[in-house]
């Protein structure tokens, strides 16, 4: 299981939740107005299982 996390100067500006091998897809959307340093983040959602991963395929930044 992994959380994936978009972070705009160290704040939380999207998130997937928790998922799980064999669900589909999630879009995330953040406004980065402003934000200076952005973050992809993937973390084992607290359970401490190491070796997760996710994919950032096709992630697109507009202005």
């Amino acid at each position: 299981m992994t959380c994936q996390k978009v972070l705009g100067d160290g704040r939380e500006l999207a998130g997937t939740g928790v998922m799980t091998p064999g669900l589909p897809a999630r879009q995330l959307a953040a406004d980065l107005s402003g934000v200076r340093v952005l973050d992809l983040v993937v973390t084992d959602c607290g359970d401490g299982t190491d070796s997760d991963h996710a994919d950032w395929a096709d992630a697109t930044i507009t202005c």
